[in-house]
């Protein structure tokens, strides 16, 4: 069994740009890789360019996305822009993801279905 999570960064409108994650999500391992490997805007874009992934690795050439590459990125996989965080939580409510991570005001923030958003503390 999976531990699903999404993975969201913050823009200054408020919206926020997320993907999948469907291997690996609880914050030990998913938790861990992105507050010690992903902790700028620059890098989380740059993870979040190849869309939904399978697994998340500390390196961005060895992480696995749903995408194979090679062509277009189809529109199942690319990033999805919600319009606020309020939209982020309920996505991760609606489609059963076990934790939801934003990366808001330079720190990583979690969200455990059910339960509120706090700052990721590993």
């Amino acid at each position: 069994m999976s531990t699903r999570a999404t993975i969201g960064i913050m823009q200054p409108d408020k919206r926020v740009v997320c993907i999948y994650c469907y291997h690996d999500g609880y914050p030990n391992h998913l938790g861990r890789i992105l507050a010690n490997h992903y902790d700028t805007p620059k890098k989380i874009e740059r993870l979040m360019r190849g869309g939904h992934l399978s697994g998340i690795e500390e390196r961005l050439e060895l992480c696995s996305y749903d995408h194979k590459g090679g062509e277009p990125l189809p529109a199942k996989c690319r990033p999805v822009a919600l319009r606020n965080l309020g939209a982020f939580i309920k996505r991760v409510r609606e489609y059963g993801h076990d934790y939801g991570y934003v990366f808001q005001d330079g720190r990583w923030h979690i969200y455990k279905s059910p339960g509120p958003l706090i700052p990721l503390e590993l």
